[in-house]
């Protein structure tokens, strides 16, 4: 499993990572996105394993960032804002909603979504339809 940081200015990819509805996980662990951990090795391990058992073949290419970054693509301020350090990793071509589920993993769009809503009652000075 390879890790590749999404770069700083390419918020293009974030677009795409919603567009194609891509596993994801929220709040991530940063010591699984450190890349020196034994942490980060347990879940490669662990979480290519899982893959393979559902058909995936190939080099296993996940991406991550940080809350800095979707607060600044998707302009999340106040309490809609994700912590700098907030960590998210992206799995592409991985649809597989048991394993979302079990998990607790999201898919993209839908926290882009949420979190959309969220934003235009933040900034209109109401409050969002859902907690």
């Amino acid at each position: 499993m390879h890790f590749v940081k999404v770069p700083e200015g390419r918020p293009d990819m974030m677009v795409e990572f919603a567009a194609e509805s891509m596993f994801t996980f929220e709040g991530i662990d940063n010591k699984i996105l450190d890349k020196h951990s034994r942490e980060r090795k347990e879940f490669s391990k662990m979480f290519e394993s899982l893959m393979r058992k559902f058909g995936v073949e190939g080099e296993i290419v996940v991406y991550y960032f940080y809350g800095n970054f979707m607060n600044d693509v998707f302009g999340y301020t106040g309490e809609n804002a994700y912590r700098e350090d907030f960590g998210f990793l992206v799995i592409p071509d991985f649809h597989i909603p048991e394993v979302k589920q079990a998990f607790n993993a999201r898919w993209f769009d839908d926290i882009i979504s949420s979190n959309s809503i969220k934003q235009h009652a933040l900034d209109d000075g109401l409050d969002p339809d859902f907690q």
